[in-house]
């Protein structure tokens, strides 16, 4: 596999395996601060991670632990406190005007909600244009790239094309977005929850797409999501974050097989499970998330880890390689995760293509 998740605690480590060649995007102690009243919220706290062309990293969490924060400050929207964001080797934070302008169209965003995401007063063939319009390619080729595009993502021009946002469904809304940002030939594509106000039924025919896209075009993609269920697949590697920081990363089937933190092993027994015989694990997650304006001292996880002792108090822990490609931050990692524990599975992730 690839890169993986570092802090500043110590170097990002790079695992052999079958990918080769340098990493498309190089995130480097990313960190994102937020003015609220007087006070800062850091909502991501220097977090590291690489992904190469090809691949697809997933960034989960439950909702407010800093996985939009991340991909927007990636994006440079806005630019990040702090750290570093590469693109092809080039350095994001350092660039402005037309040639930031220049680097945002070499990455692309799919945002949560489909319908919201697209202007109501266009066509969906003006919508999937416009990006191609606004750095001048002709029209005639504007046409052309849309319709191919278009039926890429299984819709018909000339049934979709003169039709509104508000006149398709969810499934169709998203599969638009999806043409519109692929039709400028992006390097990464930055996936916010792209399913998550979709029905069951829809979310794998969007996962297909999605999978499909990056195998013919070789893209780099972040996908974001709150559900292990569905990171799970469509991702190679999976990175789990908790209250603004990376706290464990690792191949998507041996991160749902057998995890070695006790948040990713919360995550996973809260995932509904569709076999009518398999037993209830009742190690639930409890507690609240801490707020990110006054996190806890140590380890973030502490107060809602039933193995958190002293040392979690007074120790940040790093981020450190456990096993081959297996990277933890935590002091007491689990030993024995229990390998046989079942892999979940989204309804509708295997759906036929369409």
């Amino acid at each position: 596999m690839t890169a993986v998740a570092a802090t500043t605690a110590g170097p990002v480590a790079t695992p052999s395996g079958e990918q080769h060649g340098e990493p498309v995007l190089e995130v480097r102690n990313l960190v994102q601060r937020f003015k609220v009243g007087r006070r800062y919220l850091e909502a991501v706290s220097s977090v590291s991670f690489d992904i190469r062309a090809g691949e697809t990293l997933g960034l989960v969490g439950e909702s407010g632990c800093g996985k939009s924060s991340t991909g927007r400050a990636v994006l440079q929207m806005p630019r990040p406190t702090a750290g570093s964001v590469r693109l092809a080797g080039q350095e994001l934070t350092e660039l402005s005007g037309e040639r930031l302008k220049e680097a945002r169209r070499r990455m692309q965003l799919i945002f949560q909600d489909p319908v919201s995401s697209l202007n109501p007063r266009r066509q969906v063939r003006e919508i999937v244009g416009e990006g191609l319009s606004i750095v001048g390619v002709p029209k005639a080729e504007v046409e052309a790239k849309v319709e191919a595009m278009l039926a890429l993502v299984g819709l018909d021009v000339s049934i979709i094309g003169k039709r509104r946002a508000h006149q398709l469904s969810g499934g169709q809304c998203q599969r638009v977005a999806i043409a519109r940002a692929l039709v400028m030939q992006p390097e990464v594509l930055v996936c916010d929850e792209p399913v998550a106000s979709l029905d069951v039924s829809i979310q794998g025919q969007v996962l297909n797409i999605l999978e499909d896209m990056r195998q013919q075009f070789g893209l780099a993609m972040l996908f974001i999501s709150h559900d292990l269920s569905v990171v799970h697949n469509i991702c190679d590697r999976i990175a789990v974050m908790y209250l603004g920081q990376i706290v464990e990363v690792g191949p998507s089937v041996a991160m749902t097989r057998s995890p070695r933190h006790h948040y990713t092993r919360a995550l996973l027994d809260s995932v509904a499970v569709v076999d009518p015989e398999a037993e209830v694990d009742d190690r639930l997650l409890a507690g609240e998330i801490p707020s990110p304006l006054d996190p806890p001292s140590g380890c973030r996880f502490r107060g809602r880890c039933p193995r958190a002792e002293a040392r979690c108090a007074d120790e940040p822990p790093p981020l450190v390689e456990i096993e081959a490609n297996r990277f933890v931050a935590c002091h007491f990692p689990l030993d024995d995760p229990g390998g046989s524990s079942p892999v979940p599975v989204t309804i509708g992730a295997s759906a036929p293509r369409a």
